[in-house]
């Protein structure tokens, strides 16, 4: 290598480095202004409705049957028979009452793994790198862009996809709850309805 060669070398080798600082400091950039959409979007800053102390309400089901002897039945056969008609309209209904209330059935919350907003901040910023690499010296500026415009909305459509499958596991499990209250509360209906029979077949009224 002549002298020339090797002063020509050394003169590209800061070069490089500017062009690597500079593609480098672009896809930071491009990134930076990624994160802060995402961050101003209020689809992905969802607050999280459970923070802080919180009290279950109990689920309680209305079972309560009033009743008043019409043939005068001493109060020791009013409590045998309204035993025992609890214990048949148990068997009619498979609903005990005495059994402690459930607490209510809240949302479930499914947060992705990742998070949301992970594959497109990190697809953004690897496209933008790609990008101006493969575009050169000459326009890196213009490579960077594109190619985090791409990656953003590769990492956005893989974020949405997470995003929708929480959504749907949450809806699927709130609608096994409401299915399962709907049940219990027919249930809780049929043990009124058969202990009311069961009462005024032996000469109560009821309410």
């Amino acid at each position: 290598m002549t002298t020339s060669h090797f002063r020509r070398a050394i003169a590209i080798i800061p070069l490089e480095r500017s062009k690597f600082r500079q593609v480098f400091g672009q896809s930071i950039l491009l990134t930076l202004c990624m994160l802060s959409l995402l961050v101003a979007c209020p689809c992905l800053a969802k607050a999280d409705p459970w923070r802080g102390n919180y009290e279950e309400p109990l689920l309680t089901y209305p079972t309560q049957v009033f009743m008043y002897p019409r043939a005068g039945q001493p109060p020791m056969q009013q409590d045998r028979d309204r035993y025992e008609c609890h214990i048949w309209a148990m068997g009619q209904s498979g609903f005990d009452p005495s059994l402690p209330p459930l607490p209510v059935h809240r949302p479930v919350r499914v947060e992705p793994m990742p998070p949301v907003g992970h594959d497109t901040t990190s697809l953004a910023f690897t496209g933008a790198l790609l990008g101006a690499i493969i575009g050169g010296h000459h326009h890196t500026g213009r490579g960077a862009l594109i190619g985090g415009v791409i990656g953003a909305m590769a990492g956005l459509a893989s974020d949405s996809a997470r995003a929708q499958t929480a959504r749907r596991i949450e809806e699927e499990q709130s609608q096994r709850y409401k299915e399962y209250d709907s049940h219990m509360e027919k249930r809780a209906s049929d043990y009124r309805r058969a202990m009311g029979a069961c009462l005024e077949g032996r000469g109560y009224g009821v309410k």
